[in-house]
């Protein structure tokens, strides 16, 4: 993930570069500040947008939104001794990502609470992380039934 934020922000430099050689050309440039404060703005958007990520302890499940800017995190604690089950779907892998073929949030997760109540999240972890996560989670919520 870190390295397509790296790759959108070199792609940014060279727009950025693209647009000073334009504007070299020109006779008059009307405001030229106008650039800075977008590459600025979008440079900011490319670090600090959120990236999803699952952790699980003995009794909770935690879906984190994490981005480098502390007050956009958010963490959302789901407790695993209310939940009947949890599954997931989806094609979002390396692979995927870096042809273009999927959409970062192909990839979804299901939580079912024994009151039958549910959640989704459409999730930006790769298929195999996720299932990971989702087989531990299940183990643990077969654990706790027993």
């Amino acid at each position: 993930m870190w390295i397509k934020r790296w790759l959108e922000f070199f792609a940014l430099l060279l727009f950025l570069g693209w647009v000073y050689y334009m504007e070299s050309e020109a006779e008059t440039v009307n405001y030229p500040w106008v650039k800075y404060v977008l590459f600025s703005v979008i440079a900011v958007f490319i670090f600090a947008r959120q990236q999803d990520e699952l952790a699980v302890d003995k009794d909770n499940l935690y879906y984190i939104k994490k981005s480098l800017v502390p007050w956009f995190t958010k963490t959302t604690k789901y407790s695993i001794s209310k939940m009947k089950s949890i599954g997931c779907g989806g094609v979002f892998e390396p692979e995927t990502e870096f042809l273009g073929r999927a959409r970062a949030t192909d990839n979804r997760l299901e939580i079912i609470f024994k009151d039958n109540s549910s959640c989704c999240h459409d999730v930006t972890i790769y298929k195999r992380e996720l299932k990971e996560i989702v087989k531990r989670v299940q183990w643990l919520i077969n654990q706790n039934s027993a």
